[in-house]
């Protein structure tokens, strides 16, 4: 899927290495629900064993260049939907690509997955991530209060979702 300098395409082994950077820097590990730093077998080991029926992670490509992760997981072919997460690893992007990047997983989701859903879990502490949704048109739809445990304190976690009619109602980021 192309769109503009931005691409996605399937994640591949051969991308391990650059993802298992990215995933460790402290930009991103620290707004994950699993933090730890992670060790390049268990890296290899998820993805070896990772459902691609119900999971689909793709590489984000700016210009060419691996820029960044959109992921949706536990599809649920029942009620076409799914969880969705995402990151850009290259910080030195320009300003607006992660729009971009999640404009175009979304693109992904509705039209080639076919789900009619999309939801998220976003830290409480995390503004930028909460002000991103709610840009892409994002709804908040819950709280779940002390939901995960993040250095020794139990954190806040709002549930939001993106219907695809909503999602084609609104202008592209």
């Amino acid at each position: 899927m192309n769109k503009g300098n931005g691409s996605l395409r399937y994640m591949e082994m051969s991308d391990m290495d650059k993802v298992l950077e990215w995933r460790n820097s402290d930009r991103v590990r620290l707004n994950m629900t699993n933090d730890h730093v992670i060790s390049r077998q268990e890296h290899v080991d998820w993805f070896r064993n990772l459902d691609r029926t119900k999971n689909h992670f793709l590489l984000f490509e700016y210009k060419r260049k691996p820029g960044g992760v959109v992921y949706f997981k536990d599809l649920n072919v029942d009620h076409n939907s799914c969880y969705w997460g995402f990151y850009l690893g290259d910080s030195s992007l320009p300003k607006g690509t992660g729009n971009l990047m999640g404009s175009m997983g979304l693109d992904f989701a509705f039209q080639k997955l076919g789900v009619r859903k999309i939801c998220a879990e976003v830290f409480l502490f995390n503004d930028r991530s909460i002000k991103y949704h709610e840009r892409l048109g994002f709804r908040r739809e819950g709280l779940l209060k002390q939901h995960y445990l993040k250095h020794n304190n139990y954190e806040d976690v709002i549930c939001y979702a993106l219907f695809k009619e909503d999602w084609e109602r609104t202008e592209p980021v």
